[in-house]
């Protein structure tokens, strides 16, 4: 599935977020969609997860005690 899918095949996943490496998913700040990215490496610790970079975006660390972030799945 594509990550530009319409949001009627996005998901909103429930805390502790569920994610795995390969994953296709959205960022979510107050409703608004910030960034859409492909997990690339799950901490070991459990305290987020790496996004890959791709095109202009660079890599991004989501930290999983940002309460103002959501994490819609594209799967």
């Amino acid at each position: 599935m594509s990550l530009n899918e319409p949001e009627e095949y996005a998901t909103p996943l429930l805390r502790p977020w569920a994610v795995r490496p390969g994953d296709a998913v959205e960022l979510r700040r107050c409703g608004a969609s910030i960034r859409q990215g492909t997990v690339e490496t799950i901490m070991p610790d459990g305290s987020g997860f790496w996004i890959g970079a791709h095109g202009p975006d660079q890599r991004l660390f989501v930290d999983v005690h940002d309460d103002e972030l959501a994490v819609w799945s594209h799967q």
